[in-house]
C-alpha cells in the first residue's frame, strides 16, 4: 500500500495561521508586559498616567485618520478585481494625508484646550497626530499581509517592530533623568521608524500609485466614513475611561487602574490573534453560502466563545501570582484584572459578529450600535467612578460588553442569517463524537 499525503483542510489551515498569530501577538504583547516592571519603577503613577494618556490620544486619532482602512482594504481585496488594488490603497493613502494636514490645523487651534482637559503636556498632541498616521500606513500594510495570508511576513514585521520598541523604550528610561520624556520619544520614534518601513514596503509591492480614482476614492469614503463613528464608539468603550478617571480622580489613579488593565488586557492578544486569523477564512466560508460551510462557521464561534471565557477566567486566577513583580505602588490595581480580563473576553466574542456586518454593505449599523455602546460606557463610567471609585470603571467596561456582545449578534442574525440553532444542537453531539473517535484512536 502506497502512503497517501493529504493537503490540510481549511480548519487546519485556520488553526496554524491562529497559532501563528498568537505567537506573533504574545511576543508583542510579551514586551509591554515584561517593560512594565521597569516602568513602575522608574515612573511615579502620575507619570505612568501621562504615558498612558498618550496612548490614548494616538488611539482615538488612527480611526479619525484611517478611517478603518484595514477593514476596507481587506473586504476590497476580496471584492476588487487584482488589477484595482493599486488604486484603491493610495485613494486610502490620500485620504489619511488630508485628514492628517486637517488634524494638525486643529492642533494648532485648539491644542490647549485639549490638553488642559486631558492634564496633558501640550508639545505631545502633534507628536501623537504624526505617529497616528505612521500606524494608518503601517497597519494597512499589514492588513493586505493578512487578507492575502502572508502570516510569516506579518509575524516577523510585528515581532521585529515589539523588540525594537521595546529596547527604545527601556533604555532612555534607565538612561536619561527625565524618565517621561526619554519614554515618550523612545516609544514614538520606535513606532514612527516602523511607519516608515511600511510605507516603503507598500511602495515596492507596488500598491501606491501617483493617482486618485474618483470612484475609488467615494467608494472608500461611503465604506470608511460610516467606521469612523464606530472607531470612536470603540473607543469610547476601551479607552473613555481612562480619560474619566483622570478628570475625577487624577492622573496617579489613573496610572494605577492603567496597570490592573494592562494585566487583564492579556485576554485581547488571544482574541486579536485569532481575528486576525479568522477572517480570511470567514470571508471566503460566507462567500460560498454553503450549509455545511455556514454550520461549520457556527460550531468554531461557539467554541471559541467557550475558549475566551475559560481564558478570562485562568487570567484572573493567575493574577496574584503577577503582581508581586510590579511593586508595591501598584499593589491595588490587581483587583481590576477579573473585571477587565472578562470585558476583553465578550469583546473577543462581540468580533465575531462584526464580522458578519463588516462583510455586508450596511456597516452603519454597526456604527450605531458601537456609538451607542460607547455612550453608554461613558455614562455608566462617570456614574460609577464617581460612586465607587476606580472599580466603577471596570465595571462599567464589563457591563458595556456584554451589553453590546447581545446587541451585534441580533443585528448579525438579521444580516447574514446563519443556522445559529441547528449549530447550537448540534455543537456537544459533535464534540462528543470527537471525543469518542479520540478514545477510541488511543485505546
Amino acid at each position: 500500500m502506497s502512503a497517501r499525503t493529504t493537503a490540510p483542510g481549511p480548519f487546519h489551515s485556520l488553526l496554524r495561521h491562529a497559532s501563528l498569530y498568537t505567537a506573533s501577538n504574545i511576543i508583542n504583547r510579551a514586551f509591554p508586559f515584561l517593560l512594565l516592571p521597569f516602568l513602575t519603577y522608574y515612573l511615579s503613577p502620575e507619570q505612568y498616567g501621562i504615558f498612558v494618556l498618550f496612548q490614548v490620544v494616538v488611539n482615538l486619532l488612527i480611526p479619525l485618520i484611517g478611517l478603518s482602512s484595514e477593514a476596507a482594504a481587506a473586504r476590497a481585496y476580496v471584492i476588487l478585481p487584482p488589477q484595482e488594488h493599486p488604486a484603491y490603497v493610495s485613494s486610502m493613502l490620500f485620504v489619511a494625508a488630508s485628514m492628517t494636514i486637517l488634524l494638525s490645523v486643529a492642533e494648532l487651534a485648539m491644542g490647549h484646550i485639549v490638553a488642559s482637559f486631558l492634564s496633558f503636556p501640550v508639545m505631545w498632541l502633534p507628536v501623537g497626530i504624526i505617529v497616528a498616521f505612521g500606524e494608518v500606513v503601517k497597519n494597512l500594510n499589514l492588513a493586505l499581509w493578512q487578507i492575502q495570508k502572508q502570516v510569516r511576513k506579518y509575524v516577523l514585521f510585528n515581532i521585529t517592530q515589539a523588540t525594537v520598541r521595546f529596547v527604545a523604550s527601556l533604555l532612555p528610561v534607565v538612561l536619561f533623568s527625565d524618565k517621561l520624556s526619554a519614554l515618550l520619544w523612545g516609544y514614538s520614534v520606535s513606532l514612527a521608524a516602523f511607519s516608515v518601513a511600511g510605507g516603503v514596503i507598500l511602495v515596492r509591492r507596488k500598491y501606491v500609485v501617483l493617482r486618485v480614482h474618483r470612484e475609488h476614492l467615494v467608494s472608500f469614503l461611503k465604506y470608511g466614513l460610516p467606521l469612523v463613528v464606530h472607531s470612536i464608539g470603540a473607543w469610547l468603550q476601551g479607552m473613555a475611561d481612562r480619560v474619566i478617571v483622570t478628570r475625577r480622580l487624577g492622573l496617579a489613579e489613573t496610572g494605577i487602574y492603567s496597570v490592573g488593565y494592562s494585566i487583564g488586557m492579556g485576554v485581547g492578544l488571544v482574541q486579536d490573534a485569532f481575528n486576525r486569523a479568522w477572517v480570511p477564512f470567514f470571508f471566503e466560508g460566507l462567500k460560498k453560502n454553503e450549509e455545511h460551510t455556514n454550520l461549520r462557521i457556527v460550531h468554531l464561534i461557539i467554541l471559541y466563545a467557550i475558549g475566551m471565557l475559560t481564558l478570562a477566567l485562568g487570567l484572573a486566577l493567575a493574577a496574584p501570582f503577577i503582581f508581586p513583580i510590579l511593586g508595591p505602588k501598584y499593589a491595588t490595581a490587581q483587583k481590576f484584572v477579573v473585571w477587565i480580563a472578562f470585558a476583553y473576553a465578550f469583546n473577543g466574542i462581540y468580533k465575531m459578529f462584526t464580522n458578519f456586518i463588516f462583510y455586508s454593505k450596511e456597516v452603519y449599523i454597526l456604527s450605531i450600535i458601537t456609538l451607542s455602546s460607547g455612550v453608554f460606557n461613558v455614562i455608566l463610567s462617570y456614574v460609577l467612578v464617581g460612586g465607587r471609585g476606580v472599580i466603577g470603571a471596570a465595571y462599567a467596561s464589563l457591563v458595556t460588553q456584554i451589553v453590546m456582545c447581545v446587541v451585534v449578534f441580533w443585528a448579525a442574525r438579521r444580516l447574514s442569517p446563519m443556522p445559529w440553532r441547528k449549530g447550537w444542537s448540534s455543537f456537544f453531539s459533535e464534540v462528543a463524537l470527537r471525543v469518542r473517535r479520540f478514545r477510541n484512536a488511543h485505546s
